[in-house]
């Protein structure tokens, strides 16, 4: 008792001692419980008790003995054994609490993981992005150490002139408005010519890479490893540097139609538009999905009316505005993207939604060119297959019922 009695207690028993024997002289004296038999200090104290007309030295050892159970008792009443239980401590710190806290929100080396909290960055397609991921949003990337999968950027291993790449006279030319251009392989990154006109704006992503740094596996279904490159390509182009407001994405497969010439007022038409602030994307290229053959919406059929969804007000005779939301209108082979629109489309990827499915169809304000300039030329699912032949009619059929003259310039 006295090894864990407060600093001070022993200081303070010469002046106790002689309090005590004061009080038994005068009567006084507090009733103390009775030491264990068999203890000196108990066989002292019952003698002072019992007997009258003790000496001093009896008196003393009973105040010794008084003392000793005053210092106990204080003791165990500033520490009682019940105040600090055992299992106080396990109740303030409970070892499933512990184990919880190590395993909570544990990195796992997905995109997500590495991101900022950007997927939390505002829908709002008129406000640029300022935050997501944690996921990651876009200004995350403060330098080359933490850029995200770094290893997927590259340069483009092979440049050479137009004829020899797959990029057309027009399409080309279009691309030279974009402040940067991403383009997105997988087992083709290695052969693929950019022409030189080009190259320097020119970043290749590694789409095996991008699966590796996000664990996407076999689980993850292709169109959606094929989004996460899409919101990969977007967050780096514009982390990387701020003065990119257009960011032109392509994919391997993507091939520039020959037949397509535009004239001089083509191009200062699209400057134009290109200069205005109320656009998202311009599509190069697109599948008006409902307006093919054989769809369920049987848009393309004589006789059916272009929903309002999908009304295109003409601004040149080569370029249209689809105002609205909500139109199927597919393929992500080609396209240019605005600073502006990241901020809505970007948590859209994160969340596993398709670029081409979802996500377009959702993005109001969009620029089409009449007809693309451009077409894919694989499917990696099969119901998706369409002829060249019979893509160019579904364009042409979907200009001739959705596009609206009124809006000409």
């Amino acid at each position: 008792a006295l090894a864990s009695a407060p600093l001070g207690a022993g200081r303070n028993r010469v002046h106790e001692v002689e309090e005590t024997r004061e009080a038994q002289t005068s009567g006084l004296a507090p009733e103390v419980e009775r030491p264990r038999l068999g203890e000196p200090e108990a066989e002292a104290e019952e003698a002072a008790v019992t007997a009258e007309g003790e000496t001093l030295d009896a008196n003393e050892n009973a105040g010794d003995a008084l003392v000793e159970e005053v210092v106990e008792e204080t003791v165990e009443e500033v520490v009682p054994e019940e105040a600090v239980p055992e299992e106080t401590f396990d109740e303030t710190v409970p070892e499933e609490t512990v184990e919880e806290d190590a395993s909570e929100e544990t990195v796992s080396p997905t995109e997500e993981a590495r991101e900022s909290p950007a997927e939390e960055a505002s829908t709002s397609l008129s406000t640029s992005s300022s935050d997501s991921p944690s996921s990651a949003a876009l200004g995350s990337f403060s330098s080359a150490a933490t850029r995200y999968c770094a290893e997927a950027f590259t340069a483009p291993t092979r440049v050479g002139s137009l004829s020899e790449s797959r990029i057309s006279v027009t399409m080309n030319g279009i691309l030279k408005y974009a402040d940067r251009i991403y383009v997105l392989c997988t087992d083709m990154c290695d052969s693929l010519v950019m022409p030189s006109e080009l190259a320097e704006k020119v970043t290749l992503v590694d789409g095996y890479a991008i699966d590796a740094c996000g664990g996407y596996g076999d689980d993850v279904r292709h169109w959606e490893k094929a989004s996460l490159m899409h919101k990969a390509a977007m967050q780096d182009a514009f982390d990387a540097d701020p003065n990119v407001d257009v960011l032109a994405i392509l994919e391997q497969d993507t091939e520039g139609d020959g037949d397509v010439n535009w004239s001089n007022d083509d191009w200062v038409r699209l400057g134009e538009a290109l200069e205005r602030q109320d656009w998202n994307t311009l599509r190069l290229s697109y599948r008006p999905y409902d307006f093919e053959k054989g769809r369920d919406a049987r848009l393309g059929e004589p006789g059916v009316a272009c929903p309002a969804e999908c009304a295109c007000d003409a601004l040149a005779d080569k370029l249209c505005m689809m105002r609205s939301s909500g139109c199927a209108m597919q393929s992500s082979d080609a396209y240019f993207v605005h600073r502006r629109a990241v901020a809505a489309m970007v948590p859209q990827l994160g969340a596993r939604r398709v670029i081409d499915y979802h996500v377009f169809k959702d993005t109001p304000n969009q620029l089409f060119l009449a007809p693309a300039v451009a077409r894919q030329t694989s499917y990696s699912y099969g119901p998706d297959y369409i002829t060249v032949e019979d893509g160019k009619e579904s364009v042409r059929v979907f200009l001739e019922k959705c596009r609206r003259e009124q809006g000409k310039r």
